[in-house]
C-alpha cells in the first residue's frame, strides 16, 4: 500500500462526519457508489484510522493506491446499485447494529436520488447522511436537490451542511452545491444537549 497518497474524501465528507460524531471510533457505515477504495474515499479514512467497518457498493471494483484487501473491514459488493436488494443487504449485515453512516454518490446523479428513495428508511436510520447532489451538473439537479431536502426532512433528518467543489472547479464556471451533509433529527438534539 502507498502511504504517500492520503487523499480520502473529497470535500473532507470523512471530517464532517466525525465531526457531528465526536470522533466516533468503531463506527460502522454503509458506502454506496463508493468509487476507489482510497482516492476520494468518505469512509476509507473511517475504517483505516477509527476501525469502523461497513458495506462499500460498486457497479465495478476500482482500485487506486489500495486495492480492497487493504481495506478488510470494508465489504465490498460490486452490482448495480439501483437494482440491489437494500432489504436484504440490511438483514445481512446490520441487523441489529446502528448505522453511523451512509454515503451516496452515484454517477449520473440523478441516479443519486434514485436510490436514496428506494432505501428502506423504515428500518435504516443512519445518524449522518453524505448525500452527493452536484448540483452543477445538469439543469435537473436543483430540481433534485429540492426533492431530496424535502424528502430527508420526511424521514427526520436536518440538512447541516452544503459542500461546494475546490477553487479550481470553482474557477472554472458558475458552481452549485456538490454534497449535502444531513443529520438525523435526534442525533443533533443529543448533540446539543451533551
Amino acid at each position: 500500500m502507498r502511504s504517500d497518497i492520503t487523499r480520502f474524501g473529497q470535500l473532507d465528507q470523512d471530517l464532517i462526519i466525525l465531526a457531528y460524531l465526536n470522533g466516533k471510533k468503531n463506527g460502522t457505515f454503509i458506502d454506496i457508489g463508493c468509487g476507489s477504495p482510497c482516492y476520494l474515499s468518505n469512509t476509507a479514512r473511517l475504517e483505516k484510522e477509527y476501525g469502523w467497518t461497513g458495506v462499500a457498493i460498486d457497479i465495478k471494483k476500482e482500485n487506486d493506491c489500495w486495492t480492497w484487501n487493504d481495506r478488510p473491514n470494508t465489504t465490498m459488493i460490486t452490482c448495480d446499485a439501483t437494482k440491489l436488494d437494500y432489504q436484504e443487504l440490511f438483514n445481512k449485515y446490520f441487523t441489529g447494529i446502528d448505522i453511523d453512516f451512509l454515503s451516496l454518490d452515484l454517477e449520473p446523479p440523478v441516479l443519486t436520488f434514485d436510490v436514496l428513495k428506494i432505501l428502506p428508511w423504515s428500518e435504516w436510520k443512519p445518524k449522518v447522511v453524505a448525500y452527493e447532489s452536484d448540483s452543477y451538473r445538469d439543469n435537473g439537479c436543483l430540481q433534485r436537490d429540492i426533492e431530496a431536502q424535502n424528502f430527508m426532512r420526511n424521514m427526520g433528518y436536518s440538512l447541516r451542511a452544503k459542500l461546494y467543489p475546490r477553487l479550481q472547479h470553482l474557477l472554472l464556471k458558475e458552481c452549485e452545491c456538490q454534497d449535502h451533509i444531513y443529520v438525523r433529527e435526534d442525533v443533533i438534539y443529543n448533540e446539543t444537549r451533551a
